[in-house]
């Protein structure tokens, strides 16, 4: 038992460790990350569902957000009038989409 805690925090230390090497704006000579990513792998059992529990709420906001983003949005007129705007597709979007079924004939 100790040794699965002990390799899977040594595991998640060095994927934060790593992580923070990447990082641009993070000082490598800081050692303040260092702590903080020793102190995160010693509490990996807390700190690892938090995190994925926080990274789940993002996605689901950006996937409100997205879906809102998505509806017409109202423009107002000069004259007071209020008009929708119509959302223009991509080209991605319009390959993606199903192929015409039917055809006009002139």
């Amino acid at each position: 038992m100790l040794f699965t805690y002990l390799s899977i925090s040594g595991g998640y230390f060095l994927v934060l460790l790593l992580a923070i090497v990447a990082d641009k704006e993070a000082s490598i000579n800081d050692l303040i990350h260092f702590k903080a990513a020793f102190t995160a792998a010693l509490f990996w059992p807390i700190v690892m569902p938090v995190s994925l529990l926080e990274l789940k709420a993002k996605a689901a906001h950006r996937a409100k957000q997205e879906a809102f983003d998505a509806l017409p949005k109202p423009m107002t007129m000069s004259d007071g009038r209020i008009r929708y705007i119509k959302q223009v597709k991509t080209v991605a979007e319009l390959e993606e989409s199903e192929p015409l079924t039917s055809y006009c004939r002139f």
